[in-house]
């Protein structure tokens, strides 16, 4: 098989990239096949976001538990007026105590950037959160404490980069 391949490649493929290659492509071919597939082009919005998580699993004395602590968290968040004033502080020490994240919880919570797409990603975390972080309207605001079968999470947005098109000369 690899033998027939190889011969295919080098009697009709080749020749075929050669000759393709020897074609000049004009600006204005290139142009229309731009405006044609602008979409490819396209980027998606973006979001920063710090996160608190904890997993409860399927106690739910251990849900009303993380429920309340994370309240704590959300009241301790608002009293804190240096936090507030700094979103991209994200959570700041109050992750390492309502938090079970271990990729965030020494960072402030701070996971990085999520795009919508990643809503698409069936029964994930980042699913979850990331269906989260696209409801909150403005940066330094928290989300409400929302329970999924992923865990329990308390949101904020820190940032938000808008889609944008690539330039033509960019591409």
């Amino acid at each position: 098989a690899r033998i027939l391949y190889l011969r295919l490649k080098a009697q009709r493929l080749t020749p075929q990239l050669e000759a393709l290659a020897a074609t000049d492509i004009t600006e204005d071919r290139l142009r229309a096949l731009y405006a044609s597939q602008a979409d490819r082009f396209q980027t998606e919005e973006s979001r920063r976001v710090a996160v608190l998580w904890l997993n409860p699993g399927p106690d739910p004395q251990r849900q009303d538990a993380y429920l309340a602590k994370l309240g704590q968290a959300r009241d301790c968040l608002y009293s804190n007026e240096d936090l507030l004033r700094h979103p991209d502080r994200g959570f700041g020490a109050l992750a390492i105590d309502h938090s079970e994240h271990h990729g965030t919880r020494f960072k402030g919570g701070v996971l990085g950037w999520l795009q919508q797409s990643d809503v698409t990603l069936q029964g994930d975390w980042r699913s979850a959160l990331s269906a989260i972080a696209f409801e909150i309207a403005e940066v330094g605001q928290l989300s409400e404490i929302v329970t999924t079968e992923a865990g329990i999470f308390l949101v904020r947005l820190m940032g938000i980069k808008p889609a944008v098109q690539v330039p033509f000369a960019a591409v």
